[in-house]
C-alpha cells in the first residue's frame, strides 16, 4: 500500500504511557505510513522524537478554548466552527482519522463532516450521562453515529459504550489495554538503585497516585506486612514524593519498608528496568465519583487497566480488587490474589509465588499481547483508509 497519512487527536497528549495506542501508532509507522498527532504539550516533554511520528500541540490556551466549547457549551455549530479554525491554521489532508476518546472522536467526526475523510474511534475512557448530561452526550452520540469502526477493550466495556453513544456494535473491534509482545529481561533493576536488600521480596505501585487508586491506604497496610517485603511507589510522570506530599500520606516510621522512585521512562513498554526483580504488582481501583473520568469510568475498568497489563507483560503477579474481567481471570487463572482492600495485602504475601509469576506470563502472551490482534487490527484500518 502507497504511503498514507494519519491523523490521531489526542487531547491528553500521554501517546507513549498509553500501550495500545502507542502500539498502534509504532504499527503504523513500521507499515511506512506518517502519522501526525494533534494533542496538548502537557506531557510532552519526557516524550522521545519518533521516526514517522510528528506533534501538532497546543498550549493552556487553546486548550481551555477546547474545552468551553466541547464539555460546557456543547453545541455542534461551535465545534465546527473551532475544527474550521484548525483546518485553516494547522490540518493537512489526511487519509485516516483516529480520534481518541471523547474529544477525538468529536473533532474526528467533525473533520469528516468537513473534508469526507473516514475516521475510526478509539475508546480508553467511557463517559457515563449519569455522571455528566444528555446535552454532554449528544455530541458524543451524534460524533459516533458515521465513524467507520470503534475500539474498546473488552465485551463488558463494549456493552456500557454501545448503550452510552448508540454505536453500531457490528463495527466493534476489541482490543485489550497492552503493548506487544513479553518484556525482555533488564540489566538494571530500580529495586537495586534504591538500595533495597537482595534478601526482601519487592511489591511496586506504579501509576498515578491519587485517591482513586488508594495509595494512601496500601502505604498505610505496609505497616502490617511481614519485615522481609518492601514496597516501592512509582509515579508515571516521575512525580512520587510531590504527589504523595499532596495527598498528606504518612510514611513515618516505614524507612527499612517503603522506597520512592523519582525515575520516569518515557514508554510505557520500556519499563524492564523498574519491573525487573519484582515479587508483586498493586493495583486497587477506587471509584470516587468526583468526576466522570474517576465514577462508573472506573468501576468497569476491566481491561482498560494498562497498569494491570504491564505488571502481566512482565510475569509480574497482581494484587488488585474486584474490577471486573480482570479479578474474574485473575481468580480462574491464577495470575494474581483479589482482595477487598489494601489492608488486607500483607496477610496474603505469604500465597505469592512463581508459580504466579509463570501464570501471568502465560496470561499475557495468550490473551493480551498486541501482536495477537496486530494482523486483524491492522486489516480493518487498511480497509478504512481512504
Amino acid at each position: 500500500m502507497t504511503k498514507k497519512r494519519v491523523l490521531i487527536i489526542h487531547d491528553e497528549g500521554n501517546y507513549q504511557n498509553n500501550p495500545s495506542l502507542k502500539a498502534i501508532i509504532d504499527l503504523l509507522v513500521d507499515e511506512g505510513h506518517c502519522c501526525t498527532i494533534r494533542c496538548r504539550d502537557r506531557h510532552l516533554s519526557s516524550s522521545r522524537p519518533v521516526p514517522g511520528v510528528s506533534l501538532l500541540t497546543y498550549g493552556k490556551l487553546f486548550r481551555t478554548l477546547k474545552r468551553i466549547v466541547y464539555d460546557v457549551a456543547c453545541i455542534k455549530a461551535a465545534v465546527r466552527l473551532l475544527t474550521s479554525l484548525e483546518r485553516l491554521l494547522v490540518y493537512r489532508n489526511y487519509d485516516l482519522i483516529l480520534g481518541v476518546d471523547r474529544m477525538g472522536l468529536i473533532e474526528a467526526a467533525a473533520l469528516h463532516d468537513a473534508t469526507g475523510t473516514p475516521y475510526i474511534f478509539l475508546s480508553f475512557e467511557i463517559m457515563f450521562e449519569e455522571e455528566t448530561s444528555p446535552r454532554f452526550k449528544r455530541l458524543e452520540i451524534d460524533a459516533s453515529k458515521n465513524c467507520r469502526l470503534w475500539v474498546v477493550q473488552d465485551p463488558m466495556r463494549s456493552e456500557k459504550l454501545v448503550a452510552q453513544n448508540q454505536l453500531d456494535i457490528h463495527k466493534q473491534f476489541i482490543l485489550p489495554l497492552a503493548s506487544p509482545g513479553l518484556a525482555p529481561p533488564s540489566g538494571h533493576r530500580l529495586r537495586d538503585a534504591l538500595g533495597i536488600p537482595t534478601s526482601k521480596k519487592v511489591a511496586i505501585s506504579i501509576g498515578s497516585i491519587a485517591p482513586w487508586t488508594m495509595t494512601k491506604d496500601i502505604i498505610e497496610g505496609v505497616r502490617l506486612w511481614p519485615s522481609d517485603w518492601a514496597l516501592i511507589i512509582h509515579d508515571r510522570y516521575g512525580k512520587t514524593r510531590s504527589e504523595l506530599s499532596r495527598l498528606g500520606v504518612d510514611t513515618s516510621g516505614l524507612e527499612e519498608r517503603l522506597y520512592f522512585s523519582e525515575h520516569a521512562p518515557s514508554m510505557i513498554d520500556h519499563l524492564e528496568s523498574v519491573l525487573g526483580g519484582i515479587s508483586l504488582g498493586i493495583a486497587f481501583y477506587q471509584p470516587t465519583y468526583d468526576s466522570p473520568y474517576t465514577g462508573r469510568n472506573l468501576r468497569f475498568v476491566g481491561h482498560s487497566s494498562g497498569k494491570i497489563s504491564t505488571y502481566l507483560r512482565h510475569g509480574v503477579p497482581v494484587a488488585m480488587n474486584e474490577n471486573g474481567v480482570f479479578s474474574y481471570d485473575a481468580l480462574e487463572y491464577g495470575f494474581g490474589i483479589v482482595l477487598e482492600h489494601p489492608s488486607q495485602i500483607g496477610r496474603a504475601l505469604k500465597v505469592i509465588s512463581a508459580t504466579h509469576a509463570t501464570r501471568a506470563s502465560d496470561y499475557f502472551a495468550n490473551r493480551l499481547d498486541f501482536n495477537i490482534w496486530k494482523e486483524p487490527l491492522l486489516r480493518e484500518l487498511y480497509k478504512h483508509m481512504s
